[in-house]
Formats: structure tokens, C-alpha cells, sequence
């Protein structure tokens, strides 16, 4: 609809789980396909989701030293700013411990929102905000920012979309690149 926007890229950045990330994983992933084998595709709807939820978290905080790796890299090779989103609570706190602080989560106030998003835009000098992707996916404005990491997926396409566009937005100068973390295997 906006066709006077810069274009939007997307790549993927493949890493390896390592150490007892990988082997939490990888038993969580042997009780799953022990739990679906026993009880098949029918049956209780609320604890198959609890199984791919389980999975998902302990896949996202196996990437959060993959992913500190991926951001110094990329704050050491130029002075651009970064939007970096994750899916669990604890996979924000783990990243955003490592770069200053500034997160946007569910638990926190409209307030606190505003506040680490107004840091974010206008001191030069924090350069990463991590936002959960329901809380900071939609409603703000990051244009402070032309990259996003996606550390951990959403359920659905369409809350990338909305995430990336917290950058890729009116007021954004500068092409949008999407970098999707996806640990192999």
C-alpha cells in the first residue's frame, strides 16, 4: 500500500544448539514423538501444544549465545541499531540482559513500553531493544532501527510481518533487513 517505503529483505542465519542446550532438546524431543506415538494426532489438543511449546522454548534459549554471538558481530562491523524480537519471556530477559536493559515484554506497563521505546529512538548510544513478539510486534515504532533479528519464530507468518513493520514503516529512510536465527536440525 505504501509503495514510497524502502524494500524489505529476509535472510536466514543457521547456528548449532550446543552443550546442554542441544541435550535438553533433544530429550524434550524424545518425550514428544514418545508422547505423539502413544497418543496419535486425537486426544487432548491443550497438551500436544503444551509438547511443540516445550520444544520451542528450550529451542529459543539454546539460541541465546548463538544469538549475543550474531549481535556483537553485527554492532562491531557498523553503528547501525538494532530491534532483536524472541517469543518467550525468558529468552528477552536473557538477551537484553547482555545489551543494556531495554526490553518490551507482556509483563510490562503501557509506560515502561513507551519509555524503552522513546530510549531506543532517540539515544544514540542504545543501539539494541529485544521486544516479545506479541507485546512489541505491533502498535510501535522502531524506525530508529533498518535491522531486526528474529531469535525465535512466532506461530504465524503474519506476526512477522507485524514485527518487521515496527521498523519498515513511515518515517523509515533506509532498507529493512530481517534476519531469521534457525538453529539446523
Amino acid at each position: 500500500v505504501l509503495t514510497e517505503l524502502p524494500p524489505k529483505t529476509r535472510s536466514e542465519v543457521n547456528v548449532d544448539l550446543k552443550g546442554d542446550a542441544i541435550r535438553q532438546y533433544r530429550a524434550a524431543e524424545a518425550n514428544t514423538l514418545a508422547y505423539f506415538a502413544e497418543n496419535g494426532s486425537g486426544g487432548d489438543t491443550a497438551n500436544h501444544l503444551s509438547q511443540i511449546t516445550t520444544l520451542k522454548r528450550l529451542a529459543g534459549e539454546g539460541k541465546v549465545e548463538a544469538a549475543c554471538e550474531w549481535i556483537d558481530t553485527f554492532l562491531d562491523s557498523t553503528d547501525r541499531k538494532l530491534v532483536v524480537f524472541a517469543h518467550h519471556v525468558s529468552v528477552v530477559d536473557a538477551i537484553a540482559a547482555q545489551y543494556g536493559g531495554l526490553r518490551v515484554a507482556g509483563k510490562d506497563t503501557a509506560e515502561t513500553r513507551q519509555a524503552a521505546v522513546d530510549s531506543f529512538q532517540t539515544d544514540p548510544s542504545k543501539r539494541v531493544i529485544v521486544l516479545n513478539m506479541k507485546a512489541g510486534g505491533v502498535g510501535l515504532t522502531l524506525t530508529a532501527a533498518s535491522d531486526v533479528l528474529f531469535v525465535e519464530q512466532g506461530w504465524t507468518p503474519g506476526e512477522h510481518d507485524q514485527a518487521e513493520d515496527r521498523c519498515h514503516r513511515i518515517g523509515q529512510e533506509d532498507n529493512v533487513a530481517a534476519w531469521y536465527l534457525l538453529a539446523n536440525g
